[in-house]
């Protein structure tokens, strides 16, 4: 089984100054067949959702 076989949203979680480098590689052809199933979150998206659902669910 590979990966484009196991059907799924992938996230690429990284510090923001990568974005780039996941943007150049993810349209490259060898990407093609799960493009559409990765999503870049940057450090400080996951932190700050994060914060959110504490804040939201009264957990802090």
């Amino acid at each position: 089984m590979e990966l484009i076989d196991f059907q799924t949203q992938f996230s690429c979680v990284a510090p923001l100054e990568r974005k780039s480098k996941f943007d150049k590689e993810i349209i490259k052809n060898a990407f093609s067949p799960i493009r559409n199933r990765v999503k870049f979150y940057s450090y400080e998206e996951v932190e700050s959702d994060y914060k959110i659902s504490l804040q939201k669910y009264d957990i802090v």
